[in-house]
């Protein structure tokens, strides 16, 4: 008769270490994970740490422009469609939203200096 192996029991999760904040999220883009990595290194870079509010806000910021600059690309395609006016001006006013949206974002991270 073999003796069976015992599972080891799951342990108990630990908080997140601040270089698992510095990893952007995985719903990310290619080019909003390198954003938010870029924005990431210039906190730490200036105040030495990074806190969960701090990581979110910046993720927040940059899936804001990403969408932003999704519906640019979106815009200019369909603009160069005949007949397609009133679509033009709805991606142009999402457009306009989106970049207020993401300035106000902007203007909320400012980079804490510990002095």
């Amino acid at each position: 008769m073999e003796m069976s192996k015992r599972k080891a029991r799951p342990k108990a999760r630990k908080p997140q270490k601040p270089a698992a904040l510095t990893t952007p999220p995985s719903w990310m883009t290619a080019a909003g994970k390198r954003l938010y990595g870029e924005l990431i290194a210039i906190q730490i870079e200036y105040s030495g740490k990074i806190s969960r509010a701090k990581a979110d806000e910046i993720a927040d910021f940059v899936d804001v422009r990403t969408r932003a600059d999704t519906l640019r690309r979106l815009f200019r395609v369909e603009a160069r469609k005949k007949d397609n006016v009133s679509q033009v001006m709805a991606i142009g006013r999402e457009i306009s939203s989106t970049t207020a949206t993401a300035r106000k974002l902007a203007h909320g991270i400012q980079f804490e200096v510990d002095e």
